[in-house]
């Protein structure tokens, strides 16, 4: 293998790995309280269909 080839590889692999890391960092729009919230309203949602109580998610 040539030396511009392994070259070539090497950036290949960086690009590769930011693009896995740009992708890993959290996000604005994601963060703890939006996430309580959603997590709220799911068990209210499935209080109201009967699907489960406070209670059972809790145990």
């Amino acid at each position: 293998m040539s030396p511009v080839r392994e070259l070539r590889q090497f950036a290949q692999g960086i690009e590769r790995g930011r693009a896995a890391s740009t992708a890993a960092r959290p996000r604005p729009e994601s963060n703890e309280r939006n996430e309580g919230y959603v997590t709220k309203l799911k068990l209210i949602k499935r209080e109201m269909y009967g699907q489960t109580t406070f209670d059972v998610l809790h145990s």
